[in-house]
């Protein structure tokens, strides 16, 4: 029956779990986030509540002085005392009330009541979005900094694909085909398909070539799913094959998730990232893990890592728990 933790032959609860009471021969439940009561009302709350005559209030109640972003809480009697905040926000010592970080430091996602501790969208894919924290002030990145110099946005310094201006700005590099460059824009390295030559990225003149000599007209590296014949890229014709160099009616090496196996590619066991045939595989994909029979299995429920001391064919012991849950 609901809540009982034990009962005798007669199927009378005897004891009630947490967030019930006995109320023989069966278990009551106790009102909302409540975990200890009797039938005059609540004794006890969890941590997202705190007790005011004999009532828990969720820890964010604003009618009994609780207060947005409050995690945990404990009440005296007529309030809610909050005694942590969430991410966002910073705990007022005066009042036991959280602060939005936001409503003290404009654009700032972690804060204490005198300090920023970290700013919004700070490790944006879009570098101009981001904000950087410069004299406890989280500046906007509109200049395409990699450090920013001053409150006013300017730069000290700039991403690999961009160049340090007089007036301290970040611009750009442009040269068609290059993949690295100097703190002056100058070409370092070429992208996949282009030739170093003279400080100048040149396209190789083979279609779907990686990498081709440096006369750009003979290929040596082709693109995934092609094969070198004869310096030129040919499309490999068994299915699923990543490369066939000499021979594109013949697989050299497979594709992820694939084996090899008389030049032809076959798919590895489900759950498998990478494998040496259909019973052996060799990395798994996320939320499984490899066995020492080559098979992978799903992990224990917000475990994200298996302790391979403890790994047998059938059991892996949990190493690390997902964010919110300890180990036991």
């Amino acid at each position: 029956m609901a809540g009982c933790s034990s009962c005798n032959t007669l199927a009378t609860c005897l004891s009630c779990g947490l967030g019930y009471r006995l109320t023989s021969p069966t278990c009551t439940a106790c009102s909302a986030n409540c975990l200890t009561c009797t039938g005059s009302g609540c004794t006890g709350c969890n941590q997202l509540s705190g007790l005011i005559l004999g009532v828990c209030y969720l820890c964010t109640d604003g009618t009994h002085q609780g207060s947005a972003g409050c995690q945990t809480c404990t009440s005296s009697p007529s309030r809610i005392i909050c005694t942590s905040c969430g991410n966002g926000y910073f705990l007022n010592s005066n009042n036991q009330q959280c602060v939005a970080c936001t409503s003290i430091f404009a654009n700032s996602i972690l804060c204490n009541s005198t300090n920023v501790i970290q700013c919004s969208n700070d490790n944006s894919n879009t570098i101009s979005s981001r904000y950087y924290l410069v004299s406890n002030t989280c500046i906007l990145n509109i200049n395409n900094c990699k450090d920013m110099l001053d409150l006013t946005g300017k730069c000290s310094s700039c991403y690999s694909t961009y160049t340090l201006t007089g007036s301290n700005i970040c611009s750009i590099c442009n040269v068609a085909g290059c993949l690295t460059y100097s703190t002056t824009c100058q070409c370092l390295s070429c992208q996949n398909g282009y030739q170093f030559i003279n400080n100048q990225c040149i396209i190789c003149q083979n279609q779907y070539c990686y990498q081709c000599q440096a006369s750009v007209s003979a290929c040596e590296i082709c693109a995934p799913l092609y094969g070198r014949m004869s310096s030129a890229c040919q499309k490999c014709q068994p299915l699923n094959c990543y490369n066939c160099d000499g021979d594109n009616t013949v697989c050299a090496v497979c594709s992820s998730g694939y084996y090899l196996s008389g030049g032809l590619c076959y798919k590895c066991q489900t759950n498998c990232l990478s494998c040496l045939s259909n019973i052996q595989c060799t990395s798994c994909v996320a939320t499984t893990y490899l066995q020492s029979n080559g098979r992978c299995k799903t992990l224990p429920s917000y475990c994200l890592q298996i302790d391979n001391t403890t790994l047998s064919s059938a059991v892996g012991s949990c190493k690390r728990c997902q964010y919110g849950y300890i180990l036991l």
